[in-house]
């Protein structure tokens, strides 16, 4: 699985570590151009930027994701899956949220722990699948994740 992790602050380094080794990681902040030629697209864009890069963050989604990808935000706040939804669809779209304590100092992540994720099922079956592989592999590199059909009253 190829895997796109948008905003490589915090929350995007704690996501890399739990996938690195688990799946073809993509890196992508605005310094890094997000596929270069020849380049195949991602199954699965998770957005981790703040809710001010939210935006820019979907947009470039749209240009790495699949046609038959899912995109998941885990961000903090409300209105971003929204932004999301606009940008790749609602059937591509999922959303979530993480529980991490994590700062990043002078590029040097330091995390409280592997943190807790909870993901809420998109409708469409193909992308319910790239989701639960996420999961798996989210699990396997020691997070604590759980994969619902509501995610809205976590979020």
């Amino acid at each position: 699985m190829r895997v796109a992790i948008l905003g490589m602050g915090a929350i995007g380094h704690v996501v890399a570590r739990a996938l690195e080794g688990r799946a073809e990681l993509v890196k992508v902040d605005r310094t890094r151009s997000p596929l270069r030629d020849g380049e195949a697209p991602v199954d699965v864009a998770i957005v981790t930027t703040k809710t001010p890069g939210t935006a820019w963050a979907a947009d470039t989604a749209a240009r790495l994701l699949a046609p038959d990808g899912v995109a998941l935000t885990i961000q903090n706040g409300l209105g971003n899956y929204e932004i999301l939804v606009e940008h790749v669809g609602r059937e591509r779209a999922a959303v979530g949220v993480i529980y991490v304590g994590a700062q990043l100092v002078n590029g040097e992540l330091r995390a409280t722990g592997p943190g807790k994720v909870e993901m809420g099922r998109p409708t469409a079956a193909v992308q319910r699948a790239k989701l639960e592989e996420l999961a798996r592999s989210l699990r396997n590199g020691g997070m604590d994740v759980t994969v619902v059909d509501d995610p809205w009253p976590a979020v």
